[in-house]
């Protein structure tokens, strides 16, 4: 590692200089910090634009340039401009006075949420905006840009295969489970959103459609403060989310700790599936209720300790008990010309435990006196030691005259169990006037398990069929090294970096050990056209690795017309992202972009005979080739004083090929939400969402409507917060999926009662103390956790 950066630091060294850096605090005429602040660096010959930064969260901002003649032009909403000469590199306190004038437009922007952008995407500020309140982390994300979940899916601007971060440390489950673990969180513990859509070297190459990071608030008192809330869900769900957390801090020691709960149930949700096979013309219609009762309960920590003023320490645990009771019944009407069967009651019921742990250690070494050249060590330890689940199924079949013919039934027992460690050691060189460069290695072992039992029901008793079970267990070890460099000059800066991935895997003693070496290069180029604004470039080659679980060769009926079925010969696929963006005053953005691969995966079905009787077979497939042209814009408007509006359209076209198809297909979404200040201190927002129908590889998904709203006030200074929602106002959908292979074609519908959700949110919290800020941690295993499902 150490001659690798040498010859990096050789090569950037005809660039060296020494750089300065200008710090100061923003704060108003109480010394209350000022937020969002922005701090532009100008020349003093002639004003022009040289960079520019916004203050945080304690109204700190730091400018590193290696001009000498320069002022700073400092502004924000609600308070005059400020010009600040430099005469020193350290400018203290710098005191922003109120322009009433812009008072009210303050508080009306203040409402929606502070949404920056960059030129990997955009960062959501939620802290102080009505998204603060009464939402979890999954109806968060349908209120941001771009963003779009649906039963734990998630895509950025029509682009799947998103990795999941909190604090940097990858959420770990998908479908259902991510759904139920994201509902388990609150918007309340949230300070900002990244919505990053061409992530960098030093990002895991798994990741296709992008990184969402879910930032939680770091502010400590110098003291304590307490945070209490609940929602109380009505009409469709009922149901209650308490949350609470506790802060504390004391000289050199931080810490944070919260419990978050989901208590609900709900009934009234239906499934609609018609599924045909095109060789024999046998189908099966089949239709189905759901009633569930959902209990989640998750737990945090975070402590920092600071030992001294270049070493720091900074450690998370977590614990998460996830629990799903689902009652479903039905109805299947069997067209087969060969069996005497004509229709199929089913009621199974569904039990689902999961229970996990986590730790995650940082520990940062400072090696010169400004912070800017340190030593990173990341080190996690994720146990998921029990995912239960126990699937029962009973069947009574009838003839055309309506009369029993039989009965039987079935019972899946399977335990999904993993442990994954990870450490990253990463360096950050300040080169001067060259800029900067990072390097790191990672290491990563995952061990995964699938244990799965099958049990028919005989004489009303529950016996074991030892031919069907199966105990497998996939081990995989990664190895990573990455270098990014970033330089900045007056008209323009570039990130260019190099990531190395080397993974060795198999499912023991059942599958040969695969093994693959990757290069994944990432450039990034921006040129600023003036001083607000910015066109840029940039390329970036990803990996799409398959699930663990999917690659497994499990086979288990999920119904009885039904099988479930895993593939040991899907291959990772290597994704090609090329685009150009166009941003003003870091507000409105434009892109352009264009992404190619060669080997996409996708659900796939096909028909088997088994036992004289039609059975579907759920599996994957890979080797679909997939081009897609990709339009964004991203605009923010100003109606009035009291009314604002956040406004997104993307637009895709793709091309699909493969050995059964060959089509293209353009679809697009549109995504507005407004905000208004409204008589007696109310504010409210309105949101909509629409995307168009989609076709992609194997399915096709109808259009789909969401329509939000909400209206909050606060009381008593602003501690206490009350706030109302109804969400899914258009809820007389019936969102479709028709999916066609050569040999099946199946249409699912799932829908709800004709009934939007309402939720009634209180928040009541209370400090003694002040603020400090404690550093956020970052993970090393954000790759591999995505994989465990």
């Amino acid at each position: 590692m150490k001659k690798i950066i040498f010859s990096l630091t050789f090569i950037f060294s005809f660039f060296a200089a020494q750089s300065q850096s200008i710090t100061g605090r923003i704060t108003d005429e109480n010394q209350n910090p000022v937020e969002f602040a922005n701090v532009i660096l100008l020349k003093t010959s002639d004003s022009t634009f040289v960079m520019g930064v916004v203050s945080d969260s304690l109204g700190n901002f730091e400018i590193k340039t290696t001009e000498s003649n320069y002022f700073l032009q400092i502004s924000a909403m609600g308070y005059k401009t400020l010009r600040q000469n430099i005469n020193q590199n350290n400018l203290g306190t710098i005191i922003l006075q109120q322009d009433a004038a812009m008072l009210q437009e303050a508080q009306i922007t203040a409402m929606r949420p502070r949404i920056t952008v960059t030129n990997t995407g955009i960062e959501v500020n939620i802290e102080n905006s009505m998204l603060a309140t009464g939402n979890t982390i999954e109806s968060l994300f349908q209120q941001l840009p771009g963003v779009w979940i649906n039963n734990g899916n998630i895509s950025i601007n029509g682009k799947s295969g998103v990795l999941v971060m909190v604090n940097e440390r990858e959420v770990n489950f998908s479908g259902e489970q991510l759904s139920a673990y994201l509902n388990s969180l609150r918007s309340e513990d949230v300070s900002k959103i990244e919505i990053i859509s061409n992530p960098s070297s030093v990002y895991s190459a798994a990741n296709l459609g992008g990184v969402i990071k879910i930032i939680t608030k770091n502010k400590i008192d110098e003291g304590w403060s307490v945070m209490l809330s609940n929602s109380f869900n009505m009409l469709a769900y009922t149901g209650v989310q308490p949350y609470a957390s506790f802060q504390y801090g004391r000289g050199k020691f931080m810490s944070r700790f919260s419990v978050n709960g989901n208590f609900g149930k709900g009934s009234g949700l239906f499934s609609d599936s018609d599924e045909k096979d095109l060789l024999s013309g046998v189908s099966y219609i089949s239709h189905s209720e759901n009633k569930m009762l959902d209990k989640n309960y998750s737990f945090n920590a975070d402590l920092f300790y600071k030992i001294n003023d270049r070493n720091n320490v900074a450690f998370n645990a977590g614990y998460l008990l996830w629990s799903k009771d689902e009652d479903i019944t039905g109805n299947t009407n069997v067209n087969d010309n060969n069996s005497t069967t004509v229709s199929t009651d089913n009621n199974r019921n569904d039990i689902q435990k999961q229970q996990v742990y986590w730790f995650a250690l940082n520990y940062n070494l400072l090696l010169n006196n400004d912070g800017s050249d340190k030593l990173m060590l990341i080190a996690n330890f994720d146990n998921q030691f029990s995912y239960t689940t126990d699937n029962h199924n009973e069947f009574s079949n009838y003839d055309n005259q309506h009369q029993i013919i039989s009965e039987n039934g079935f019972l899946n027992k399977q335990n999904n169990p993993y442990r994954i460690f990870a450490a990253d050691l990463r360096y950050i060189n300040n080169l001067g006037k060259a800029g900067n460069i990072i390097t790191g290695f990672k290491y990563s072992i995952s061990n995964v398990y699938n244990d799965f039992s099958y049990f028919d029901k005989l004489n009303n008793a529950w016996q074991l069929n030892d031919t069907i079970g199966y105990n497998f267990h996939y081990n995989e070890q990664l190895f990573a090294f990455y270098a990014q460099y970033y330089i900045n000059r007056e008209k323009w800066d570039l990130t260019a970096g190099l990531r190395a991935e080397g993974t060795t895997g198999n499912v023991i003693d059942v599958t040969e050990t695969d093994r693959r070496f990757d290069l994944f290069p990432a450039v990034f180029f921006n040129y600023f056209l003036t001083k607000s604004q910015t066109l840029g470039v940039s390329y970036s080659r990803r990996i799409q690795r398959i699930s663990y679980f999917r690659l497994m060769p499990r086979r288990w009926y999920s119904s009885q017309y039904s099988i479930m079925e895993g593939n040991p010969d899907l291959k990772p696929n290597i994704h090609n992202n090329f685009e150009v963006n166009y941003n003003i005053s870091n507000k409105y953005s434009f892109s352009l972009g264009y992404y190619w691969n060669n080997n996409s995966s996708s659900s796939y079905s096909r028909s088997q005979t088994i036992d004289n009787k039609t059975v579907f077979v759920n599996t994957y497939k890979d080797g679909i080739k997939n081009k897609n042209f990709n339009f964004n814009a991203y605009i923010p408007i100003t109606f009035t004083k009291w009314w604002s509006s956040v406004n997104q359209l993307y637009g895709n076209y793709n091309e699909y090929k493969s050995a059964d198809f060959d089509y293209k297909n353009f679809s697009y979404g549109f995504f507005t939400q407004h905000t208004f200040l409204m008589f007696w201190k109310l504010k409210s927002e309105i949101l909509y969402r629409f995307y168009s129908p989609e076709k992609s590889a194997y399915s096709e998904d109808d259009p789909y409507h969401l329509l939000n709203f909400s209206v909050q006030r606060n009381f008593l200074s602003d501690k206490l917060t009350v706030k109302l929602s109804l969400d899914r106002i258009l809820c007389y959908q019936k969102p479709t999926t028709t999916t066609t292979t050569p040999t099946v074609v199946s249409i699912s519908k799932m829908y709800g009662r004709s009934i939007p959700y309402m939720s009634f949110t209180i928040t009541y919290n209370f400090s003694k103390g002040k603020t400090q800020r404690m550093p956020n941690r970052t993970n090393a295993n954000t790759q591999e956790k995505n994989r465990t499902y």
